[in-house]
Protein backbone atom coordinates (compact mmCIF):
# COMPACT_ATOMS: atom_id res chain seq x y z
CA UNK A 1 0.00 0.00 0.00
CA UNK A 2 1.33 3.35 -0.83
CA UNK A 3 2.29 5.69 2.24
CA UNK A 4 2.24 9.37 2.03
CA UNK A 5 5.90 10.99 2.79
CA UNK A 6 6.12 13.32 5.26
CA UNK A 7 8.21 16.70 5.63
CA UNK A 8 12.12 16.57 7.35
CA UNK A 9 10.56 17.56 10.66
CA UNK A 10 8.77 14.35 11.68
CA UNK A 11 11.77 12.55 10.82
CA UNK A 12 14.01 14.70 12.68
CA UNK A 13 11.93 14.77 15.84
CA UNK A 14 11.95 10.91 15.69
CA UNK A 15 15.86 10.51 15.10
CA UNK A 16 16.59 13.07 18.05
CA UNK A 17 14.09 10.66 20.76
CA UNK A 18 16.45 9.86 22.67
CA UNK A 19 16.40 10.76 26.89
CA UNK A 20 19.65 11.27 28.33
CA UNK A 21 18.06 11.04 32.35
CA UNK A 22 18.47 8.71 34.71
CA UNK A 23 17.75 5.24 32.50
CA UNK A 24 14.41 3.57 33.59
CA UNK A 25 14.58 -0.08 35.12
CA UNK A 26 15.76 -2.73 33.03
CA UNK A 27 14.21 -6.49 32.85
CA UNK A 28 14.65 -9.82 32.56
CA UNK A 29 15.78 -11.50 29.12
CA UNK A 30 13.26 -12.53 26.78
CA UNK A 31 11.16 -15.63 27.96
CA UNK A 32 12.53 -19.59 27.64
CA UNK A 33 9.05 -20.55 26.01
CA UNK A 34 5.58 -19.70 25.46
CA UNK A 35 3.87 -18.33 28.15
CA UNK A 36 1.03 -21.25 27.78
CA UNK A 37 1.94 -24.47 27.28
CA UNK A 38 -1.01 -25.10 24.57
CA UNK A 39 0.43 -25.25 20.96
CA UNK A 40 -1.10 -22.40 19.44
CA UNK A 41 -4.79 -22.88 17.08
CA UNK A 42 -4.91 -21.88 14.18
CA UNK A 43 -8.10 -19.13 13.62
CA UNK A 44 -7.80 -18.33 10.08
CA UNK A 45 -7.35 -21.41 6.89
CA UNK A 46 -6.58 -18.73 3.95
CA UNK A 47 -3.96 -19.19 1.29
CA UNK A 48 -3.40 -15.32 1.05
CA UNK A 49 -1.71 -13.21 4.19
CA UNK A 50 -3.84 -12.56 7.41
CA UNK A 51 -2.06 -9.95 9.22
CA UNK A 52 -2.19 -7.30 12.06
CA UNK A 53 -4.67 -8.74 14.67
CA UNK A 54 -6.20 -7.01 17.69
CA UNK A 55 -9.54 -7.10 19.77
CA UNK A 56 -12.02 -5.96 18.45
CA UNK A 57 -15.10 -6.13 21.67
CA UNK A 58 -15.38 -8.86 23.64
CA UNK A 59 -15.47 -12.68 22.19
CA UNK A 60 -14.03 -10.89 18.47
CA UNK A 61 -10.75 -10.21 16.90
CA UNK A 62 -10.39 -7.60 14.06
CA UNK A 63 -7.56 -8.39 11.35
CA UNK A 64 -6.37 -7.68 7.77
CA UNK A 65 -6.57 -10.07 4.80
CA UNK A 66 -5.84 -10.36 1.60
CA UNK A 67 -8.05 -12.11 -1.27
CA UNK A 68 -5.01 -11.76 -3.42
CA UNK A 69 -6.00 -9.72 -6.02
CA UNK A 70 -3.36 -7.73 -8.46
CA UNK A 71 -3.78 -4.80 -6.75
CA UNK A 72 -2.51 -6.66 -3.38
CA UNK A 73 -5.49 -4.81 -1.24
CA UNK A 74 -6.12 -5.29 2.04
CA UNK A 75 -8.99 -6.15 3.53
CA UNK A 76 -10.42 -5.69 7.26
CA UNK A 77 -12.69 -8.48 8.85
CA UNK A 78 -13.61 -9.69 12.56
CA UNK A 79 -13.76 -12.93 13.40
CA UNK A 80 -14.69 -14.62 16.81
CA UNK A 81 -11.81 -15.25 18.76
CA UNK A 82 -12.01 -19.15 19.05
CA UNK A 83 -11.72 -18.57 15.12
CA UNK A 84 -14.93 -19.57 12.17
CA UNK A 85 -17.03 -17.79 9.88
CA UNK A 86 -16.12 -13.95 9.76
CA UNK A 87 -18.47 -11.75 11.14
CA UNK A 88 -18.12 -8.85 9.26
CA UNK A 89 -15.72 -7.68 6.69
CA UNK A 90 -15.03 -5.17 4.27
CA UNK A 91 -13.24 -4.78 0.81
CA UNK A 92 -12.99 -2.81 -1.72
CA UNK A 93 -16.62 -2.74 -3.75
CA UNK A 94 -16.09 -0.03 -6.24
CA UNK A 95 -16.07 -1.38 -10.54
CA UNK A 96 -13.20 0.12 -10.90
CA UNK A 97 -11.06 -0.90 -7.58
CA UNK A 98 -8.35 -2.55 -9.35
CA UNK A 99 -7.33 0.41 -11.29
CA UNK A 100 -6.15 1.97 -7.68
CA UNK A 101 -4.87 0.06 -4.04
CA UNK A 102 -7.18 -0.34 -1.35
CA UNK A 103 -6.08 -0.63 2.33
CA UNK A 104 -9.14 -0.88 4.90
CA UNK A 105 -8.43 -1.59 8.67
CA UNK A 106 -8.80 -0.78 11.96
CA UNK A 107 -12.21 -2.51 12.19
CA UNK A 108 -14.23 -2.17 15.50
CA UNK A 109 -17.32 -3.90 16.03
CA UNK A 110 -19.99 -1.26 17.32
CA UNK A 111 -22.59 -3.65 18.09
CA UNK A 112 -24.50 -6.61 16.22
CA UNK A 113 -24.85 -3.55 13.15
CA UNK A 114 -22.36 -1.35 13.70
CA UNK A 115 -18.84 -1.21 12.16
CA UNK A 116 -15.88 1.71 12.29
CA UNK A 117 -13.25 0.91 9.96
CA UNK A 118 -10.56 3.27 7.94
CA UNK A 119 -9.97 3.21 4.73
CA UNK A 120 -6.75 4.53 2.59
CA UNK A 121 -6.71 4.49 -1.25
CA UNK A 122 -3.97 6.08 -3.86
CA UNK A 123 -2.98 5.12 -7.28
CA UNK A 124 -0.89 2.30 -8.20
CA UNK A 125 2.38 2.74 -7.68
CA UNK A 126 1.97 5.90 -6.15
CA UNK A 127 4.41 6.47 -3.53
CA UNK A 128 1.35 8.08 -1.23
CA UNK A 129 -1.89 7.19 -0.26
CA UNK A 130 -4.31 9.73 -1.37
CA UNK A 131 -7.25 10.02 0.50
CA UNK A 132 -8.38 7.93 3.91
CA UNK A 133 -11.00 8.47 6.85
CA UNK A 134 -12.35 6.83 9.57
CA UNK A 135 -16.09 5.12 8.36
CA UNK A 136 -18.93 3.91 10.68
CA UNK A 137 -21.76 2.30 9.21
CA UNK A 138 -23.99 -1.42 9.37
CA UNK A 139 -21.35 -4.31 9.22
CA UNK A 140 -23.58 -6.37 7.22
CA UNK A 141 -23.92 -3.45 4.52
CA UNK A 142 -20.41 -1.37 4.81
CA UNK A 143 -20.50 -0.08 1.52
CA UNK A 144 -23.05 2.53 3.04
CA UNK A 145 -20.88 3.50 5.93
CA UNK A 146 -20.49 7.64 6.13
CA UNK A 147 -17.06 8.56 6.77
CA UNK A 148 -16.63 10.82 10.12
CA UNK A 149 -13.48 11.81 10.30
CA UNK A 150 -10.68 12.21 7.72
CA UNK A 151 -6.97 11.03 7.99
CA UNK A 152 -3.98 12.67 6.55
CA UNK A 153 -4.83 15.26 7.87
CA UNK A 154 -4.94 17.69 11.58
CA UNK A 155 -8.58 16.97 12.60
CA UNK A 156 -10.03 19.57 15.04
CA UNK A 157 -8.60 19.12 18.55
CA UNK A 158 -5.71 17.04 17.59
CA UNK A 159 -1.85 18.10 18.25
CA UNK A 160 -0.77 17.37 14.62
CA UNK A 161 -1.52 15.07 11.05
CA UNK A 162 -3.12 12.00 11.74
CA UNK A 163 -2.93 9.53 9.20
CA UNK A 164 -3.83 6.13 10.53
CA UNK A 165 -5.35 4.55 13.83
CA UNK A 166 -3.34 2.29 15.71
CA UNK A 167 -5.39 -1.17 17.49
CA UNK A 168 -8.49 1.17 17.85
CA UNK A 169 -11.40 -0.55 20.72
CA UNK A 170 -14.78 0.15 21.80
CA UNK A 171 -14.70 2.22 24.99
CA UNK A 172 -18.40 3.47 25.38
CA UNK A 173 -21.46 2.90 23.47
CA UNK A 174 -20.59 5.53 20.78
CA UNK A 175 -16.80 6.23 21.19
CA UNK A 176 -13.43 4.44 20.38
CA UNK A 177 -10.25 5.21 21.74
CA UNK A 178 -6.78 4.53 19.63
CA UNK A 179 -3.48 5.35 19.37
CA UNK A 180 -3.14 8.26 16.61
CA UNK A 181 0.01 7.84 14.37
CA UNK A 182 1.61 9.00 11.58
CA UNK A 183 3.26 7.41 8.23
CA UNK A 184 7.17 8.02 8.15
CA UNK A 185 9.09 6.65 4.96
CA UNK A 186 12.85 5.69 5.92
CA UNK A 187 15.36 3.45 5.68
CA UNK A 188 15.53 0.56 7.93
CA UNK A 189 18.32 -1.41 6.95
CA UNK A 190 21.74 -0.69 5.20
CA UNK A 191 21.31 -0.72 1.34
CA UNK A 192 17.79 -1.50 1.51
CA UNK A 193 14.47 0.08 0.29
CA UNK A 194 12.97 2.30 2.32
CA UNK A 195 10.39 1.28 4.42
CA UNK A 196 7.83 2.01 6.44
CA UNK A 197 7.92 3.36 10.02
CA UNK A 198 5.12 3.75 12.41
CA UNK A 199 5.17 7.22 14.35
CA UNK A 200 2.72 7.77 16.98
CA UNK A 201 1.28 11.01 18.01
CA UNK A 202 -1.15 10.64 20.61
CA UNK A 203 -4.03 8.71 22.47
CA UNK A 204 -7.49 9.71 21.56
CA UNK A 205 -10.62 8.89 22.30
CA UNK A 206 -13.22 9.48 19.13
CA UNK A 207 -16.68 10.39 19.42
CA UNK A 208 -18.67 9.05 16.71
CA UNK A 209 -22.20 9.83 17.83
CA UNK A 210 -21.60 13.21 15.64
CA UNK A 211 -20.52 13.79 12.13
CA UNK A 212 -17.36 15.14 12.01
CA UNK A 213 -16.47 12.68 15.21
CA UNK A 214 -14.96 14.73 18.16
CA UNK A 215 -12.07 14.21 19.59
CA UNK A 216 -10.21 14.31 23.29
CA UNK A 217 -7.06 13.86 23.28
CA UNK A 218 -6.16 11.50 26.41
CA UNK A 219 -2.55 12.08 26.70
CA UNK A 220 0.58 12.46 24.72
CA UNK A 221 2.51 9.41 22.80
CA UNK A 222 5.63 10.84 20.73
CA UNK A 223 7.11 8.04 18.93
CA UNK A 224 5.05 5.03 20.09
CA UNK A 225 4.09 2.07 18.17
CA UNK A 226 1.52 0.39 20.57
CA UNK A 227 -0.37 1.28 23.42
CA UNK A 228 -2.86 -0.38 26.01
CA UNK A 229 -5.76 0.05 28.48
CA UNK A 230 -5.77 -1.41 31.63
CA UNK A 231 -9.68 -2.14 32.03
CA UNK A 232 -9.53 -2.35 36.02
CA UNK A 233 -7.94 1.49 36.96
CA UNK A 234 -8.39 3.18 33.48
CA UNK A 235 -4.40 3.61 33.08
CA UNK A 236 -2.68 4.21 29.58
CA UNK A 237 0.55 2.70 28.46
CA UNK A 238 2.55 2.90 25.23
CA UNK A 239 5.35 1.44 24.13
CA UNK A 240 8.04 3.65 22.23
CA UNK A 241 11.28 2.60 20.90
CA UNK A 242 14.64 4.51 20.77
CA UNK A 243 16.61 4.68 17.41
CA UNK A 244 20.01 4.62 16.66
CA UNK A 245 21.89 8.02 17.02
CA UNK A 246 20.89 10.07 14.12
CA UNK A 247 24.60 9.25 12.69
CA UNK A 248 23.53 5.73 12.43
CA UNK A 249 21.36 7.03 9.19
CA UNK A 250 18.78 3.84 9.90
CA UNK A 251 15.71 3.48 11.96
CA UNK A 252 16.88 0.83 13.33
CA UNK A 253 16.03 0.18 16.97
CA UNK A 254 18.17 -0.14 19.56
CA UNK A 255 15.89 0.12 23.30
CA UNK A 256 12.65 -0.16 24.23
CA UNK A 257 10.64 1.52 26.95
CA UNK A 258 7.09 1.62 28.37
CA UNK A 259 5.34 4.43 29.24
CA UNK A 260 2.36 5.13 31.81
CA UNK A 261 0.50 8.06 30.46
CA UNK A 262 -1.37 10.19 32.99
CA UNK A 263 -2.49 13.78 31.28
CA UNK A 264 0.14 15.51 29.69
CA UNK A 265 2.60 13.75 31.26
CA UNK A 266 4.23 10.90 30.75
CA UNK A 267 6.68 8.43 32.75
CA UNK A 268 8.65 5.47 32.12
CA UNK A 269 8.16 2.49 33.94
CA UNK A 270 10.31 -0.27 32.12
CA UNK A 271 12.96 -0.68 29.63
CA UNK A 272 14.57 -2.98 27.61
CA UNK A 273 17.32 -2.86 27.03
CA UNK A 274 19.74 0.34 28.41
CA UNK A 275 22.13 1.50 26.03
CA UNK A 276 25.31 3.09 26.60
CA UNK A 277 24.80 6.74 24.56
CA UNK A 278 28.64 7.15 22.57
CA UNK A 279 28.17 11.02 23.70
CA UNK A 280 27.17 10.52 27.63
CA UNK A 281 24.20 9.33 29.41
CA UNK A 282 21.97 6.68 27.96
CA UNK A 283 19.34 6.23 25.68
Amino acid sequence: MPHRTPGPIPVLLLLMACSHSAPVPTGPGEPGGPFSPAQPTPLTLSSFDDIHPATSGAGYISYQFRRGTPDRDLCAGILPDRGGQRVAEVCAWELDDLSRSDLFGAAVLLGEDRLAFTRHEGGLGSPAPSDGGLYVGSARFPRTATRVLTLLDRPTGASARWDLLVDPRQTGPDEITALASQWVIGPTVAFGPPDTVLVGVEIAQINLATTPASITVIAPAPGAVAWALDPVDGAYYFLRPTYAPPADSLFKPIADTIFLASGTTTVPIYGRPTVPNTIGGRL
